[in-house]
């Protein structure tokens, strides 16, 4: 996968076939650990020709499975991986709400950071809470009318003490 995202510029054929041959073995693969192996390698291209993959992995009945594909959002340049990682903040599984954040992390976040907000406050697994919390925290400079809310928030009310801790370190 990586090798493919730095030949991407030099030698686009070679890494062509390189996002071609990973999705082949995606789509051959049977067992859930080659799977997310796999998944984590495409994510690593930032190739969007992954995306119809990962769309298909993101309904997968396995939350690790679900929770790599998440993840693998994180580099492609394509607005369909920002609506992506939104509709999986609302995932049954707290791994893969907490994968969505960290895909988020390596994104521009005016288009996530309304979803972040309401996650942040209503989310039930302080883990994704303070996922938020911490790369809202680590970005506020970025878009403060946006994500400073989400830190004052967390360090006012949000009900884990840890939670609010961290919140309040970045409010310093």
């Amino acid at each position: 996968g990586n090798a493919a995202l730095r030949l991407a510029n030099s030698d686009a054929a070679a890494a062509t076939r390189l996002v071609d041959e990973l999705l082949a073995r995606l789509d051959r693969a049977s067992e859930i650990s080659d799977r997310i192996t796999l998944l984590r390698a495409l994510g690593n291209t930032g190739d969007p020709r992954i995306l119809p993959a990962l769309e298909l992995a993101l309904g997968s009945p396995s939350d690790l499975v679900r929770a790599a594909a998440a993840e693998s959002l994180r580099l492609i340049p394509d607005g369909r991986a920002d609506a992506l990682i939104v509709a999986m903040l609302d995932d049954v599984s707290p791994i893969v709400r907490t994968s969505s954040v960290f895909a988020a992390t390596n994104r521009r976040l005016d288009p996530v950071a309304p979803a972040l907000a309401s996650h942040a406050r209503d989310d039930k697994d302080p883990a994704v809470r303070r996922a938020i919390v911490e790369l809202a925290g680590q970005r506020m400079s970025e878009l403060p009318l946006l994500l400073r809310p989400i830190v004052v928030h967390a360090a006012e009310r949000d009900v884990d003490a840890d939670v609010r801790e961290i919140a309040k370190k970045f409010l310093v």
